[in-house]
């Protein structure tokens, strides 16, 4: 049997219903998504799983002005450095 999706009444006419209390972000820009992932990664007690065909170690997750860049806390390497000495964290890569 084939559902008819036209006569829906949810927003946007979209098949699925408004979802509430989710975990799910919508992030548009990369800003507002490395800004989220600096923020999880800090929060990380366990393990920190990395899956990506490309997966830069320089990348700074808070933007920071140019003239900080050089060895920012923010970037990526520094991030995962301090959580391995810190803490048993585990580090998994997945080249994808």
């Amino acid at each position: 049997m084939i559902k008819n999706y036209a006569n829906t009444t949810n927003k946007n006419g979209s098949f699925a219903s408004e979802k509430y209390n989710c975990r799910a972000k919508w992030l548009v820009e990369g800003h507002e998504y490395y800004s989220h992932l600096y923020d999880r990664l800090n929060g990380a007690k366990e393990t920190i799983f990395i899956a990506g065909w490309w997966v830069s170690p320089e990348i700074p997750l808070k933007r920071p002005l140019p003239f900080e860049m050089i060895d920012h806390e923010s970037r990526l390497m520094n991030i995962l450095k301090k959580k391995v000495s810190n803490n048993k964290l585990n580090i998994r890569l997945k080249k994808a």
